[in-house]
């Protein structure tokens, strides 16, 4: 005789409450032997604080065994032990940040990297934020003191005055930031700002937004983008035949040190002959002496916007407006290199594959290979 599964399962709910078997198959008119085969099909396992059906307990098994079996075929592939540790480390950083129900534990042995090098990672990138924030507060309290003394003071008396808010610092680091900045009293840089006033001035640029084959103008700006309380700086290089972004930088800070990078990037991939012109804004980082130096060493003339009027460095600016909207403005960002690395991966896009109106509707890439 067939029986219904709800009468099997209600004699095994029986049985969970206290029932005895032999009072239940006769009460029931079925014998003992079908109420335990019944007992084996239907009776709840517990695990944990969760319950399941002998089906559902099966399912779960089944599924924690081919996850098992994913597992170790990653494990075999070698891929994850081939990922450089300096690769590693960020990435578990990543995860142990925006996914705070994951422990450290299943982190660093899914990930193969042990507890304590993760742990050094985290506390060392914890000290070195605290120094940056530092030197970060170091670099705007030199700017303050330099631009309320009406650019007068030098690296001594910025040193002197720091000290009296209770900032020490040794006169060294407040050249090496002042040069950083680009700031220069006026004490010491008079006749050199007498002499090479004219030069300084000079707009060669004249919005003129063309050039008639690559490597004869390039326009450089610097925007900055936030996420997650986080500042970070974006330097762009930009070819004005094709439009093709030659180098981009990102940077926590807005140094001449990014400026200088990007440009030492762009002449690296290009090589330019000499006779190239470099517009910029008037910005300290493009007017600092080391970064006049690097463009003089290249063979390169120095064109500056005049000052207030952006639209005398447009191409950029469109840029940025552009990568700004179609990129950096649809994601969310939850790390340095995950923000990083959507920059590059836009710049790379742009490069190789949006349409661009300037250029006919062709990508960049492929207008300089018609050239």
């Amino acid at each position: 005789m067939a029986y219904k599964e709800e009468f099997k399962i209600s004699l095994v709910r029986e049985y969970e409450r206290g029932g005895v078997v032999a009072e239940i198959a006769r009460k029931n008119g079925v014998s003992e032997g079908s109420v335990y085969r019944w007992i084996r099909e239907y009776k709840m396992i517990q695990a944990g604080n969760a319950t399941f059906t002998p089906k559902e307990f099966a399912s779960l098994k089944k599924r924690s065994e081919r996850q098992a079996h994913m597992i170790e075929i990653i494990r075999l592939s070698g891929f994850i032990s081939a990922m450089p540790l300096k690769k590693r480390l960020p990435v578990m950083e990543s995860i142990y940040k925006s996914h705070p129900d994951y422990s450290v534990h299943e982190i660093c042995e899914a990930m193969e990297v042990a507890r304590g090098t993760f742990y050094n990672h985290i506390f060392r990138r914890a000290d070195t934020q605290l120094k940056d924030e530092r030197e970060l507060k170091i670099k705007q309290a030199v700017n303050q003191i330099f631009m309320d003394s009406s650019q007068r003071y030098g690296a001594d008396r910025i040193m002197k005055v720091l000290g009296t808010t209770g900032i020490y610092v040794t006169k060294k680091h407040v050249l090496e930031i002042m040069d950083e900045l680009g700031l220069e009293s006026v004490r010491v840089g008079a006749k050199r700002i007498s002499i090479n006033k004219r030069e300084q001035l000079t707009n060669r640029h004249k919005r003129d937004f063309s050039a008639d084959a690559p490597n004869k103008a390039w326009v450089s700006d610097i925007t900055h983008f936030s996420f997650q309380n986080q500042h970070f700086y974006i330097c762009a290089i930009v070819d004005l035949y094709s439009r093709k972004i030659l180098a981009c930088r990102v940077a926590k800070h807005e140094s001449k040190q990014l400026v200088s990078s990007t440009l030492r990037e762009a002449l690296k991939a290009r090589r330019p002959e000499p006779g190239l012109v470099f517009h910029s804004d008037r910005g300290s980082q493009y007017i600092a002496n080391s970064f006049k130096k690097l463009l003089a060493q290249n063979g390169i003339y120095q064109s500056l916007s005049e000052k207030g009027t952006p639209v005398d460095n447009a191409v950029c600016e469109a840029f940025f407006s552009t990568m700004t909207k179609e990129e950096l403005y649809r994601r969310d960002y939850h790390s340095e290199s995950d923000f990083k690395r959507s920059v590059f991966e836009y710049v790379n896009y742009y490069n190789g594959t949006r349409a661009h109106s300037y250029l006919n509707y062709r990508c960049p890439n492929d207008f300089e290979d018609l050239f």
